[in-house]
């Protein structure tokens, strides 16, 4: 109570650092992982100021807790963006795909839990946004986030991989809830706008347990403009003033995303033809394809039993032994598809991957430098020496093992 009152006597935010500061005292953000994501990406770069406003003046409205718009570029509120960062319980790679992903200042956040080596895609419909974002997210580290331009709808779930995580930043109808909970691997997690019978709009956490069973969870209420399905033909540019009412019917610059003020009333629209929808190429995000040099990109079950398998066929007992190593690496091991090994239904009790005797990521990668030769040269940064560990354990690693998982083995 006394740190809101405190909050409430500085004024309003005018930089990074203060919005962050109103965010942890109303309780917004409170996990550290998430406090440091939001004080190491500053909101403001990802959305150009109103000409004739200063930067961090006291004109300056970007850190304000309300939506912003500034032609195409829109920014949640603050809160929305904390609330759904929350409760996506995001962690090192895991993968991810940010629909209607805008100016990317949220694919950045995320980007510092996910780490550079998840799988992080993000789709966008608007050439300015994606342009605008791959630069911004290059600018600040995060080059590695795929941003493809096109619909959602577009995607093909049937070519595309699951996700471990998902947000939405625009309202969903039923027709973008189907298509999104296939793309969810089960275990995953949802967040995002969403209508309901009433017509209003819950922001939702969904998780997947099962081939069709789900649990929801509401966050909080809100108004997103609903998905963009196609681009407009005709545009109606806002006034100078970035909290102007866009009217539903309007097909603006930023109908694709939200005008996401809490208890503001919800944006009608109506769900896509299938005509609409079969007029553009569909998109396939498809996983990865494994090499040593993108082995740290895939789960941390692929890669136990990836670790598994290399052991096992040191060891001149394993009939695996008798198969050439270059045939392994370069035929086999390739041909295990990315979520191999994930899991058929959720589980809370599970034994964590690196226990119960698994060889780690980290004591694979310490046990090949420690077996290699004082002459070689060893290459610098961790993500080398990461992947050069799986080529490595070939020849140098010890006996320590864990059984090949039997679905490995089925696709060997």
């Amino acid at each position: 109570m006394l740190s809101r009152l405190m909050s409430s006597l500085q004024g309003p935010p005018k930089n990074n650092e203060a919005h962050v500061n109103q965010l942890v005292c109303s309780g917004t953000i409170c996990t550290e992982e998430v406090v440091a994501a939001f004080k190491n990406v500053d909101r403001g770069f990802f959305i150009d100021p109103p000409d004739g406003t200063q930067a961090n003046s006291a004109n300056d409205q970007r850190f304000l807790n309300l939506p912003f718009r500034n032609g195409v570029q829109h920014l949640s509120a603050p809160s929305i963006y904390g609330t759904a960062l929350e409760a996506l319980n995001l962690s090192e790679h895991l993968s991810f795909l940010n629909v209607c992903s805008g100016t990317g200042y949220f694919s950045a956040l995320c980007s510092q839990l996910l780490g550079t080596k998840a799988v992080h895609s993000a789709i966008e419909i608007r050439p300015e946004l994606v342009e605008h974002s791959r630069t911004k997210l290059a600018a600040v580290g995060c080059s590695h986030v795929d941003v493809r331009m096109g619909s959602c709808l577009t995607i093909d779930p049937d070519t595309s991989m699951q996700f471990q995580r998902i947000y939405v930043g625009a309202g969903a109808d039923e027709n973008v809830a189907a298509l999104l909970f296939r793309m969810l691997e089960i275990g995953g997690i949802l967040v995002g706008p969403f209508a309901t019978a009433d017509g209003s709009q819950r922001l939702l956490r969904v998780e997947r347990i099962g081939e069709a069973s789900f649990t929801v969870r509401e966050l909080m209420h809100v108004s997103f403009t609903n998905i963009l399905t196609s681009l407009p033909t005709r545009i109606v540019v806002p006034s100078s003033d970035p909290f102007y009412p866009v009217e539903a019917d309007e097909p603006t610059a930023s109908a694709q995303h939200e005008s996401d003020e809490v208890q503001a009333d919800p944006v009608a629209g109506s769900s896509p033809s299938t005509k609409q929808r079969s007029r553009a190429p569909s998109i396939s995000l498809e996983a990865p394809h494994w090499t040593p040099e993108t082995y740290v990109r895939f789960p941390a079950a692929h890669r136990a039993a990836i670790r598994a398998t290399l052991l096992v066929h040191n060891r001149s007992e394993s009939w695996l032994s008798s198969l050439p190593k270059e045939l392994v690496v370069q035929e086999i091991l390739p041909k295990v598809p990315y979520n191999s090994f994930a899991p058929s239904e959720a589980s809370n009790d599970s034994v964590p991957i690196g226990q119960e005797g698994e060889v780690t990521q980290e004591q694979a990668v310490r046990e090949a430098d420690d077996s290699s030769d004082a002459s070689d040269d060893s290459s610098d940064g961790e993500a080398e020496r990461e992947a050069s560990a799986v080529e490595v354990s070939f020849d140098r690693a010890t006996t320590r093992s864990s059984a090949v998982p039997c679905r490995l083995l089925r696709c060997l």
